[in-house]
């Protein structure tokens, strides 16, 4: 767990958005290079390209998530209903802790800007949500 909770740390230190953070210190474990992961998650850093929307953090511990969750398979699709309740335990969880999804409330602001200390918050609460998730599924 303290490994991709430091990895996280440091991504969102180094300059990565919250959401690039956290899908970045998962990378290995996803398929993906951190290079792709870090594209893909671009967008969604400051509550969805900055429209302050759901939190970086959490779209990213969704794609974690989901990636786990998911079975792949394109026809059944089998696994939609227990992938969307791991989604909706983690969001509860998150919401619990934090008092909110949304990046404008959980930043308490109205325009951007890069709050280092809280963000880099969300984004270890993300990453130990997400190990606390993964412990449980094993």
């Amino acid at each position: 767990m303290e490994k991709r909770i430091k990895r996280a740390i440091n991504n969102h230190q180094k300059g990565y958005n919250c959401s690039q953070a956290v899908l970045c210190a998962y990378h290995d474990l996803i398929g993906l290079e951190e290079r792709q992961a870090f594209k893909i998650a671009e967008g969604f850093g400051s509550g969805m390209g900055g429209l302050r929307h759901t939190c970086g953090a959490v779209t990213a511990m969704f794609m974690v998530a989901s990636y786990f969750s998911s079975d792949g398979d394109t026809i059944q699709n089998d696994s939609r209903k227990s992938c969307y309740q791991s989604i909706h335990d983690l969001a509860k969880t998150f919401e619990v802790k934090n008092s909110s999804l949304m990046c404008d409330q959980l930043l308490n602001c109205k325009h951007h800007q890069r709050y280092e200390k809280l963000c880099t918050s969300y984004v270890e609460d993300a990453v130990i949500l997400l190990e606390e998730w993964r412990s449980k599924k094993a």
